[in-house]
């Protein structure tokens, strides 16, 4: 689809909501980015909920070109996007926090996929993170759909989502309810009903610093994702192939927000998720390939972005292993991997993380490391390509 070739009224209307509260840090940045989009038609509608930090200031010199705003008191965020759904009319709808920003051109290219793929009803894409001072701190991947594999992960990176409004038609608005997790749910919704695809490409950003609400509450993160969980699977349409997951998705969740919670400092908290991921699936402790590798990826992608967001906080990994360990489930401990196997694991991750940002030298130097801790790793064909490129490139 070549915009440029369509009369306005060819070109869908897209609408896009930010739910604001007390951000005026970021809020300048978030709106900019709607409004400097290369893309004729859009809905942009700002839902402020009785801000005073001077956010209303700043929304007040963009109004001209601002579809409808207010700011007036709401019952969280979820409500003030619904609110702002309510009043939307494009046939492409979205909600943008107002901590992050679209990319150039991330409307335009959106619209396009839709285009070309009339059966999808839900659309996202990788995601860069970035801090409070707009500097890139790594990536949220975002992996092809599989509901399978959304049990186990969210991996719709939310800030990059866009969706047709027959999904909004059909199964409604944001829950309510939900304070922490309430695109988690959507998308589990959505994709009971509808076609969800990645497309290529990064459409938005994603800022993770200290005031953000999964920093600074895991604890209501880790509920409301286990009560969305056990409302997929005990809903009518969800796949019957699929039951048999039950336990060890509701556990596997469990120890990740546990894992959150003693990176957040709430040990306590975090020893009684441990424990309840092991009392969900007791088959879970004898996992050491899946204890081994959440442990990594948390050490790969939670703890440096913590650490960043936190200049008073030390995120020794060593120390907050011997943490995890200390308060790890004592009836689970015979099956925890040992440290040296999950940091053999840690530099497998980076291995290949610096192998797809074609950092060939770095990829060699950690999968070197990987093997060197754990000499399996020599049966991995990817790992032994990659050394081999690194030891045969010419200098």
């Amino acid at each position: 689809m070549n915009l440029t070739q369509h009369s306005n009224h060819a070109v869908p209307l897209v609408s896009i909501v930010t739910p604001s509260y007390n951000q005026a840090q970021f809020l300048e940045a978030t709106l900019r980015s709607v409004l400097e989009q290369e893309y004729p038609r859009i809905e942009y509608i700002v839902m402020d909920g009785g801000s005073d930090d001077g956010s209303v200031e700043i929304i007040k010199r963009y109004a001209d070109r601002i579809a409808y705003w207010v700011s007036e008191r709401d019952a969280g965020q979820s409500d003030a996007i619904n609110n702002g759904w309510q009043r939307a009319q494009g046939e492409i709808v979205a909600w943008l926090n107002s901590d992050d920003t679209y990319l150039p051109n991330a409307i335009r290219r959106a619209v396009e996929f839709f285009h070309q793929h009339p059966n999808v009803g839900l659309v996202y894409s990788d995601c860069p993170l970035i801090d409070a001072a707009d500097n890139r701190i790594g990536k949220l991947g975002a992996e092809p759909f599989a509901l399978e594999t959304l049990l186990f992960t969210n991996y719709i990176p939310q800030s990059t989502v866009f969706l047709r409004r027959a999904v909004l038609d059909q199964i409604g608005l944001l829950n309510p309810n939900m304070h922490f997790a309430m695109d988690y749910d959507y998308w589990m919704r959505a994709a009971l009903q509808f076609l969800l695809a990645v497309m290529p490409g990064e459409l938005a950003t994603y800022r993770w610093h200290g005031a953000g609400k999964f920093i600074t509450r895991p604890d209501g993160n880790m509920f409301e994702y286990i009560t969305i969980l056990r409302n997929a699977f005990a809903d009518p349409a969800f796949p019957r192939e699929l039951l048999p997951l039950r336990a060890r998705a509701i556990g596997t969740c469990y120890l990740r927000w546990g894992l959150y919670c003693f990176t957040a400092d709430k040990i306590k908290l975090g020893a009684e998720s441990v424990a309840q991921a092991f009392a969900e699936d007791p088959t879970l402790h004898a996992d050491q390939a899946l204890v081994r590798a959440t442990l990594a990826y948390h050490i790969v992608n939670v703890l440096p972005s913590r650490a960043q967001m936190d200049e008073h906080s030390s995120r020794d990994v060593g120390a907050w292993l011997d943490m995890v360990y200390d308060n790890w489930a004592s009836d689970a401990r015979a099956g925890l991997p040992s440290r040296a196997d999950v940091m053999a694991h840690v530099a497998l991750i980076r291995g290949f993380d610096a192998y797809k940002d074609h950092d060939l030298a770095g990829a060699g130097r950690a999968l070197w490391q990987a093997v060197r801790q754990q000499p399996r790793y020599f049966a991995n064909r990817g790992v032994v390509s990659i050394l081999w490129q690194a030891a045969t490139r010419p200098q």
